[in-house]
Parts: C-alpha cells; structure tokens; sequence
C-alpha cells in the first residue's frame, strides 16, 4: 500500500464559507522498518507512546543530501518509526 505525500507552502491556508481562514490539524503517519504503518496521529510522539505501551523515546535523524542532520522520526521499543505528515490531495476539475 502506498502514501502519497505532498507538501505545500506555507501560504497556503483553507477557508470556510464566509472565506475567512480556518487552522487545521495536521495529520500525521508513522511507518516502521518492518512496513507496519500508525495512521491518525495529531500528537506523533505521544500518540505512538500510548499505542506501543513505551514512555522511552529517542529522537531518529537522517543525513540529507546537504550533509545536515534532520529529525525524521522516533525509536521507540526497538521500532524505527518514520513519521510523515499526510496532507489530502485535492484536485480542481
């Protein structure tokens, strides 16, 4: 099963009706090395805390291509859990 993920710019924002600015919740995902995904997290860290049954945590980097070290997700029991943020696709037709 494949996740689509899409990242969008910072200006974009949704809106109601009346066409004022609404704040969403951001979604997000967690997927371990052995391909078992943690779907609906509003709380990434404290949300897979209470699933897994584990309070220890440390933080997972990942070397980019620029050399820098980024915050790509949690260890958590033993698990290596790449998190992600889920943004809908949503296409004009």
């Amino acid at each position: 099963m494949w996740y689509l993920i899409y990242q969008r710019s910072a200006r974009e924002a949704n809106t109601n009706k009346e066409g004022s600015t609404m704040k969403t919740r951001k979604l997000y995902m967690a997927i371990d090395q052995y391909g078992q995904h943690y779907d609906g997290l509003t709380h990434p860290r404290k949300d897979l805390c209470n699933r897994l049954y584990n309070q220890h945590v440390e933080k997972m980097f990942c070397d980019g291509e620029d050399g820098q070290a980024y915050h790509t997700g949690y260890i958590i029991g033993g698990l290596w859990l790449n998190v992600y943020e889920v943004i809908p696709m949503r296409v004009k037709q």
